[in-house]
């Protein structure tokens, strides 16, 4: 047992020292949200949630608030609340805020990703769509479905559910994108990460991103994949 802490102990002193030396070298707050198979030795956090949220909002409230932000980015999502609350808190603040995908954030981990000034990806990372699920179905195949073929394949309910939960999300879409393009560019974009054009999984290339005129760049510091060799990854959650 007491090799476990002194070996784990060693890890996080590893890790600290990584993030510490990225900072310096880039004049920025370096800040992690990475979902592997053994992040912090025995635990395992395998998608959003509210340990994240309150990490963030944590570190973000000890900083001064023109301080640039790097933050290394690797998850299939989760929980809704914890993305926006977390996107919110990056929107708003007034230093540069760098969001750094080395591999993939879907889902709610796009949402935080596009509340960034820059999002730094390498040519195979990939982000993907924001769109909401309702009991497992994408809300815009509900109401496509309840639209063309009545209530006796759908239940009104779900159709009330998924048309607020669209609004929602694309309201919160346009929030993050405002100030950064035209009215008629963000929704454009937002039509295509939320209105069903591609299933919740399809991985969106810096390509893509690039022509939708978002701000990517071609750019991972070396320190990421260091600090990343000292995780361990599992199977995806999605």
């Amino acid at each position: 047992m007491e090799m476990k802490e002194e070996k784990k102990d060693s890890l996080l002193r590893i890790r600290q020292e990584i993030l510490l030396k990225m900072g310096e070298r880039r004049k920025t707050r370096v800040l992690t949200i990475v979902h592997s198979k053994s992040l912090f030795g025995e635990e395992s956090f395998e998608e959003l949630g509210r340990e994240e949220t309150e990490h963030i909002l944590m570190r973000l409230s000890e900083m001064e608030p023109t301080q640039d932000i790097d933050l290394i980015l690797h998850t299939p999502g989760g929980m809704t609340l914890a993305a926006e609350m977390i996107a919110i808190a990056l929107k708003q603040h007034r230093g540069k805020v760098n969001v750094i995908v080395p591999f993939y954030a879907m889902s709610g981990g796009t949402l935080i990703a596009l509340a960034a000034d820059q999002i730094m990806m390498n040519r195979f990372s990939v982000l993907g769509p924001c769109d909401p699920q309702i009991g497992g179905w994408p809300a815009s195949v509900l109401l496509k479905i309840y639209r063309e073929k009545g209530v006796q394949f759908t239940s009104v309910m779900y159709a009330y559910i998924a048309e607020m939960a669209i609004e929602r999300t694309r309201r919160f879409l346009a929030y993050l994108l405002k100030g950064k393009m035209r009215s008629a560019q963000i929704q454009k974009i937002t039509r295509f990460f939320l209105e069903g054009y591609l299933t919740h999984d399809t991985p969106i290339t810096y390509d893509v991103l690039r022509k939708l005129n978002l701000p990517v760049v071609l750019e991972i510091p070396p320190e990421v994949y260091d600090f990343l060799d000292t995780c361990q990854f599992g199977e995806c959650a999605r």
